[in-house]
């Protein structure tokens, strides 16, 4: 039991049977219309310690009540189904109480994750219910004869299980029966003599007559009595006693606006209760489907448990049957991916959709994460899933829980919150869920939500390892791999690498590959590299089909086979590589393909990568899979030299120079070819000879060249001391280089990276900025492009400074970074620190 107190239980349970009748048909009128029924129930001795429990108040308005809606539901469920447990509930209420529960269990999604189990067993002894006999005898016998007719047939129903309702012949039988006991005949009765029959009804033999009757609510008759008892019947003893029951009837026959002289026989109103209890029969959930359901509570413990695989068998099944919350996890399993399922982004975005259509609150915010961060669409989910979200977080939830931290962490459908998010992602690990464990791992490590600790990080991560979550294996390697909280221990990190894959991480794999490539606590061996970058791949991990294909290209640890080579980059590409997509149209252009090639670059130069637009602009300067078309050329140009590329910053300069695709203007062709020579590319340097006069002609093996003369090695040195007493005297961690960030600002072509900052939340690498050999590249929030400012570019600055998030030369970019005032106002000084050393270098 998780809110009701085993006082209250203890309270419940001491009732008498028909007390504890009249409480259970409160507590399921209460559940199916909370906001209409309070006012009914809020007299009644349960009802007010069921609120104290849950709000903690004796006294309570209606906005309270449905503030906790969700804990007073979960409060309900609990007590119907400890009630159960302990043998409380009367056997002839069982049946009714049964449909109740089961209309509830699938209407309310909160309800039946509540309500699940319970149900699922109460339904196990309902289906095996065979009551026709016995009812037949008591019939016969008398023992309903001693009641009014209407109290009669409400009390004969309410037994009625499912062989029954689905058995014309017994039907027959079981009325002609009580006709022989004159319960049923053709007399007719005034409507208000019924209505005088029912509040004549003790407590204590309502509580069956008000269950029954509220599985067939609906039916004008029953709508009728359950009104009358909610009037009378809940009303406090006291009240009950003082009130005039012929007055409570004519108020009941004026505010249905019927006539006082009515007449129905009671024939009638017994073959209208059966065909609505029937009818709702035929309504109702199937048992095959509350099986379905115990199926996902089995996927669920699977999943919590990481035992992935099997859980993943069971969740495509119920996803395939139509089962959303299924589909959520569908989603989950191959975005992320978990297991051995081999990531297919397509693939989990249509499972998510589905359930989004379906009603899933969960596969809702991962189809918002999906679209564009400024849609009205994406907003709009976020909004309007952050109640229900909530909701089932209250409701013990973990899976929801650890969505709801992100929700509050990132500010989407409420205002950020870090503190609620933590709350959240806490009480989550604390229920044991691995991701959210390693989400505090991260959270450590990276020293964004909380003060960085690798120390903590690393005992998050030994939980999730302890667990058996893939991706705590693998944080743990890194940190084993970088040294972080730990000594440096490359053997300790290929360890857990395997693991990691062993649990289904193609990143892992990957990483071993490279780990055998170079040595790293292991002897260099390239067939285990190709080994492990073929487990890899064959994961679905796009960084290892790369790798492999780089094997197969140039048959290192295998025989080269550029078949293969081309396969696997395609692989790779179509998984969001774009070296790999590159790579491709670098075959096809080998092969004279160009429309092919063309095909290739334009996907990775859609989304950014420099070499890919380098490449595309060459192919509309030469016409080749294109039209000729400079213009078109140029632009393509300038997207890849913004970034930095070296050749591309050259050819701008060119067309700048020669007035292809764009004016022709001296003063930025030498800006770019100067950019571009200050890299080392030999045709700049020659054409800022050639046409400019400046240079030797030829690039320096030994210093960095700008038009104006050189920069030492002497000065290179300058600056690296000066960027690591940098370091030393700010928070160190914030100043590692992360071989994400390397690739997004793609710096691996740098002899040296002497500072540099990863500016987001868990380290992806996607903004920040890098001091290198080769100068200052910087990458913005929300920016698809890499800024490159040179050495020579820093030294003609004539203004540094930060404005915002950002460090500027002049109007160029050197620095993002959302740290404190002072560690910007540190920035800049490094900044002309760094000008000052290249000046006097180059005076």
């Amino acid at each position: 039991m998780n809110i009701v107190t085993m006082e209250d239980i203890n309270y419940l349970a001491q009732q008498s049977s028909g007390r504890i009748n009249m409480i259970l048909s409160g507590m399921t009128a209460l559940m199916n219309d909370t906001d209409n029924k309070v006012t009914t129930m809020e007299s009644q001795g349960w009802f007010q310690r069921m609120v104290k429990t849950v709000t903690g108040k004796n006294k309570f308005t209606l906005a309270e009540i449905r503030q906790n809606h969700d804990k007073l539901n979960a409060y309900m469920s609990e007590a119907i189904a400890e009630l159960y447990n302990r043998n409380c509930i009367d056997h002839e209420i069982m049946l009714s109480l049964g449909t109740q529960l089961n209309e509830l269990y699938a209407d309310h999604l909160q309800l039946k994750q509540m309500l699940g189990a319970f149900v699922r067993k109460l339904n196990e002894k309902i289906d095996s219910v065979d009551s026709f006999h016995m009812l037949t005898r008591e019939i016969d016998q008398g023992v309903y004869s001693v009641y009014s007719p209407l109290v009669a047939i409400c009390k004969v129903i309410s037994q009625f299980d499912k062989r029954i309702l689905e058995d014309n012949r017994k039907l027959d039988i079981l009325k002609r029966s009580l006709i022989l006991q004159n319960i049923i005949n053709n007399e007719e009765i005034l409507l208000t003599d019924y209505l005088m029959s029912i509040v004549d009804v003790p407590i204590d033999e309502m509580g069956q007559i008000y269950m029954e009757l509220g599985t067939i609510r609906g039916n004008f008759m029953s709508n009728l009595i359950l009104g009358m008892v909610e009037k009378y019947h809940f009303l406090p003893d006291m009240a009950r006693k003082m009130k005039n029951k012929k007055s409570l009837i004519e108020e009941i026959i004026s505010e249905e606006k019927l006539d006082d002289s009515i007449a129905l026989s009671i024939s009638e109103i017994y073959d209208d209760f059966v065909n609505s209890k029937i009818d709702v029969k035929n309504g109702l959930i199937p048992i095959a489907e509350v099986q379905i359901d115990s199926k996902l509570e089995e996927a669920e413990k699977l999943y919590f448990d990481c035992i992935l695989d099997e859980a993943f068998e069971l969740f495509k099944t119920l996803a395939e049957k139509g089962n959303a919350r299924a589909m959520y996890f569908m989603g989950e399993y191959y975005v992320q991916p978990y297991g051995h399922v081999a990531r297919d982004i397509e693939e989990g975005k249509k499972w998510r959709q589905r359930g989004h259509e379906l009603g899933d609150t969960l596969s809702s915010i991962n189809v918002a994460y999906s679209l564009p961060k400024d849609s009205q669409e994406r907003n709009e989910i976020f909004n309007k899933m952050l109640e229900p979200t909530l909701r089932l977080a209250e409701s013990g939830d973990i899976f929801a829980q650890n969505e709801l931290a992100d929700l509050y962490i990132s500010g989407y459908g409420t205002t950020q919150n870090t503190e609620e998010g933590l709350k959240w992602l806490r009480k989550s690990a604390e229920a044991g869920f691995w991701r959210s464990i390693d989400k505090l791992g991260d959270a450590y490590y990276n020293g964004t939500l909380v003060e960085q600790d690798y120390t903590q990080a690393m005992e998050y991560y030994e939980k999730g390892v302890q667990i058996g979550y893939a991706r705590s294996e693998l944080n743990l390697a890194y940190c084993y791999y970088y040294g972080k909280g730990t000594d440096e221990d490359n053997s300790r990190a290929l360890e857990l690498f395997k693991k990691a894959y062993d649990h289904g991480s193609g990143e892992a794999a990957s990483m071993v590959g490279f780990m055998y490539y170079k040595g790293y606590g292991v002897s260099a061996d390239n067939e285990q590299e190709f080994i492990w970058m073929k487990r890899s791949a064959e994961s679905g991990y796009a960084l290892g089909q790369s790798n492999l294909a780089n094997c197969y290209a140039s048959g290192r640890g295998t025989a080269q086979d550029h078949t293969l080579a081309k396969q696997w980059y395609i692989k790779a590409a179509k998984g969001g590589n774009d070296y790999a997509a590159t790579e491709v149209g670098k075959m096809e252009m080998d092969n004279n393909n160009y429309a092919e090639a063309v095909k290739w670059y334009r996907k990775a130069a859609e989304n950014g990568y420099a070499d890919a637009q380098n490449r595309l602009g060459v192919r509309y300067t030469n016409g080749q899979g294109v039209e000729k078309d400079d213009y078109e050329a140029f632009r393509w140009y300038v997207k890849a030299a913004e970034q930095g590329h070296m050749k591309a910053q050259g050819n701008v300069g060119y067309c700048y120079h020669s007035g292809d695709g764009v004016s022709a203007d001296d003063d930025k062709a030498k800006e770019w070819l100067r950019k571009s020579a200050e890299q080392g590319n030999d045709d700049a340097i020659n054409w800022l000879s050639k046409w400019y006069g400046e240079g030797s002609g030829s690039a320096s093996s030994s210093s960095t060249s700008s038009s104006s003369g050189t920069i030492t090695k002497s000065t290179l040195e300058s600056i690296k001391t000066s960027c690591e007493v940098f370091v030393m005297m700010h928070d160190e961690s914030k100043y590692d280089v992360s071989y994400k960030l390397k690739q997004t600002l793609n710096i691996e072509h740098c002899d040296e990276i002497y500072l540099a900052h990863d500016d987001t939340l868990f380290k992806s690498g996607k903004n920040g900025f890098a001091i290198t050999s080769d100068g200052i590249y910087c990458r913005e929030m929300m920016s698809s492009y890499t800024n490159h400012v040179s050495f020579y570019e820093l030294n003609n600055a004539s203004n540094i400074y930060w404005r915002d998030s950002n460090v500027y030369a002049d109007g160029n970019v050197l620095a993002y970074y959302t740290g404190s005032n002072s560690d910007k106002d540190d920035l800049v000084s490094i900044f002309e620190k760094i000008k000052m050393f290249v000046r006097i270098d180059l005076f």
